[in-house]
């Protein structure tokens, strides 16, 4: 039974440090996934701004070709657009690029529009999360491993705690009752 409760107390310690470490993985891959689509997002917004000022440009000169160029050249150039399109107010697409390939995890959708004297236009962009995806997956493998080492460490180190001081004590024991075996036999002496 005194066996047992080193086990049991091991065993309880080691659970309740993976407890903390599985909540604290929790809280960083959730925390790194909030910030890895926020600095997407507003990169995704840079890019629809810049796009809808070329877009401009060649619409007030009348120039759909650059347009069609430029959009194209972007949606090849960037692997996590999906689709680039430019619509007139009559839903009219002056442009429209979309990528061979389908978007594999989550996707973005921005659009954008733009005023001009002759009506509005909206410029729509979706992108592909994959990059998030697979740096978040790397995020995992390394928690992982670190929860890995942290755990087999800090079980060790417990392991050999627990086995140090119930050796003392076992020893403290032992030589007490020397001690007290000693006692008797000097007192049984002594009697005879």
């Amino acid at each position: 039974m005194k066996n047992i409760f080193p086990r049991i107390a091991l065993i309880s310690l080691v659970l309740l440090f993976i407890v903390f470490l599985v909540i604290g993985n929790m809280f960083i891959y959730n925390q790194q996934r909030s910030n890895y689509l926020n600095d997407f997002k507003e990169s995704q917004q840079t890019d629809i701004k810049l796009l809808s000022q070329l877009a401009r440009e060649g619409l007030i000169s009348q120039n759909y070709a650059l347009i069609e160029w430029f959009f194209k050249t972007w949606g090849q150039d960037y692997q996590t657009v999906v689709s680039l399109n430019l619509k007139n107010h009559n839903g009219f697409a002056l442009s429209k690029y979309k990528r061979r390939i389908a978007a594999t995890g989550d996707t973005i959708t921005l659009t954008n529009n733009i005023e001009l004297y002759d009506g509005s236009y909206t410029i729509t962009l979706i992108s592909d999360t994959i990059d998030i995806e697979s740096k978040l997956e790397h995020l995992q493998l390394q928690l992982f491993l670190v929860n890995l080492g942290a755990t087999i460490l800090a079980t060790l180190n417990i392991w050999f705690l627990f086995r140090h001081f119930t050796i003392r004590h076992l020893q403290q024991e032992t030589r007490l009752r020397r001690i007290a075996e000693e006692k008797l036999r000097k007192q049984e002496v002594n009697r005879s």
